[in-house]
């Protein structure tokens, strides 16, 4: 049952435009908060050769932001952040069409 979840929450997040290994990283990231990319790497099963290639999406991406220094430490940003930033998108989107 738990697997079952985790894979919705994966499809929901692969809908915002994340690959599957992004919204993995996305998802044990939000379990730790704030993380190194080794520590990212394990919680969410991704080979640590990818981890910061995936990081680094999902930095360009808005869903995490970096603290530079060595070394790099990731945090999530919180999902109902994500929301309202997807929703700011749709809507002028929505808006637009519905006064055409």
């Amino acid at each position: 049952e738990r697997r079952y979840y985790m894979e919705k929450l994966i499809n929901s997040l692969k809908k915002l435009g994340l690959s599957r290994y992004e919204a993995q990283a996305y998802i044990g990231l939000n379990k730790i908060i704030t993380g190194q990319a080794t520590e990212i790497a394990e919680i969410s099963s991704i080979p640590r050769s990818r981890i910061y290639d995936i990081l680094k999406g999902l930095e360009e991406k808005g869903f995490v932001e970096v603290e530079r220094g060595r070394p790099l430490k990731y945090k999530a940003i919180h999902p109902t952040t994500i929301i309202n930033d997807e929703k700011e998108k749709v809507c002028p989107c929505i808006s637009s069409v519905c006064q055409s």
